[in-house]
């Protein structure tokens, strides 16, 4: 058959030139050898999505972070503030709970701010380096990653030891503090997902930065403009760590110069004598005839009243003989307070009734001190103090069942309610209101209070 012969088609096929079919092959398997380039190209930009995904998801986990972080330092500084505890709490408002034990907390404070502070100045840095990795992506966005991964592990292992010290009781019980925990470590898995990279290849990264700042890789004019550039969170977190450090002394300034003896005694005195009964059914520690009589509005519950529990027990030893203190409860829950609008402290009214239920078998104030050295008031640690105190659980459930038991601390809260009382802990000198409870302001009222007695 020559070249250019027309091949004969079978019925309702049309005919076709020889050797087309030859001529159309490598064609076809052009096009063939070029579909794996089109599905890298859409694997790239699947890929790219993601990428786009994961960055907004870690934005969104900093921004969270940062917010609840603030929400903690607000609740921290106003803590500082006399007068605060009757402030806004954010964590009995968003989580019925509460987080000024932790917040008041010894352990509260690193390098003179709050935990909660340190929070903000971490996630602002976090922060600053996503929108450079967004902003300048094509320029230093590897690094950006790289500085943005070894910033959270940091910040990751610091949420997991913290995590496991409340978990195990060894600090007081924070639920707000432990969602902020809880973001930082899935903050961990979006800012390695945020950018196509391997551990080892972030690795690669984080030490080739190490090497280049202590001058052990030599500088040229990119890596020291990415240097600089990378500069910007560090500042941003020590503007930060700076206005927080601020926030806190003027605080502290505030308090030390409002509690001078003189500013404390004026004030004391510019309050009315309110009628406030003591009856032989409250706890009553110190003698009836006493010059000084200290009755405290107060909860185990709150953090400032664990504060005030200690210094208590410094003022019965220092002023022996001559104080009385009178404990009036006034649990901030709804369950049993009819004066409180919210559940504050789910187990305020529990804790109260276990309270008075061991009044009736004179352990009032053992068992105060004990709730008061307690982390945490759940149920297997009462359990634990009650057999410790050794307290007859027999009559300490039945006294709890009994209506006489809630009806006084109903009492008690009517009596706070009359007389005003918003907060805990509310304490009168005298018949008169205290305004100032730290920083010794008790103790000077004491004295002054001897002094006019001629004591």
């Amino acid at each position: 058959m020559s070249r250019g012969s027309v091949i004969r088609a079978g019925p309702g096929e049309p005919t076709r030139p020889r050797g087309q079919g030859l001529q159309t092959f490598p064609k076809r398997l052009s096009e063939a050898r070029a579909s794996p380039a089109e599905h890298a190209g859409s694997g790239a930009e699947s890929q790219h999505m993601r990428s786009r995904i994961w960055t907004l998801v870690a934005g969104l986990l900093v921004v969270l972070g940062l917010v609840m972080s603030g929400l903690l330092l607000s609740r921290s500084l106003q803590l500082l503030t006399p007068g605060g505890q009757g402030g806004w709490n954010v964590c009995s408002t968003l989580l019925q709970s509460d987080c000024d034990a932790a917040l008041q907390s010894s352990e509260a404070y690193r390098l003179g701010i709050p935990l909660a502070g340190w929070g903000v100045v971490y996630y602002s840095a976090l922060g600053t380096l996503l929108v450079l990795g967004v902003v300048l992506r094509e320029q230093i966005g590897a690094e950006v990653q790289a500085a943005a991964f070894a910033l959270a592990l940091i910040g990751g292992a610091i949420s997991g030891w913290l995590v496991i010290r409340q978990a195990a009781g060894l600090s007081p019980w924070c639920p707000l503090c432990l969602a902020v925990h809880g973001i930082n470590l899935m903050g961990i898995l979006a800012i390695f997902r945020h950018q196509p990279a391997t551990l080892r290849e972030l690795g690669v990264r984080c030490r080739a930065g190490v090497t280049y700042f202590f001058g052990v890789t030599p500088a040229t004019a990119v890596t020291t403009w990415k240097a600089v550039t990378l500069l910007v969170p560090a500042l941003a977190a020590v503007a930060v760590y700076q206005w927080v450090l601020f926030e806190v002394s003027l605080r502290t300034r505030t308090v030390r110069a409002e509690e001078s003896p003189a500013v404390v005694i004026r004030d004391y005195e510019s309050q009315p004598e309110r009628d406030i009964p003591v009856l032989d059914s409250d706890p009553r520690w110190g003698p009836d005839d006493a010059p000084v009589r200290l009755v405290v509005f107060s909860g185990f519950t709150c953090a400032g009243c664990r504060e005030l529990s200690h210094e208590l027990t410094y003022l019965q030893e220092h002023f022996r003989g001559k104080l009385q203190v009178v404990f009036k409860h006034f649990p901030l829950s709804s369950e049993c307070n009819p004066h409180v609008a919210v559940n504050q402290h789910k187990r305020a009214c529990a804790v109260a009734v276990l309270a008075e239920s061991a009044h009736r078998q004179g352990q009032f104030w053992p068992v105060h001190r004990a709730l008061f050295s307690l982390p945490r008031l759940d149920e297997s640690r009462l359990q634990q103090l009650v057999r410790e105190l050794q307290l007859d659980e027999v009559k300490l459930e039945r006294d709890a069942q009994d209506p006489a038991t809630w009806e006084k601390i109903r009492a008690d809260c009517e009596l706070g309610g009359r007389l005003g009382v918003k907060a805990t802990p509310t304490v009168y000198l005298n018949n008169r209101l205290v305004t100032h409870l730290s920083s010794g302001g008790l103790d000077i009222l004491i004295h002054h209070l001897l002094g006019e007695e001629g004591h």
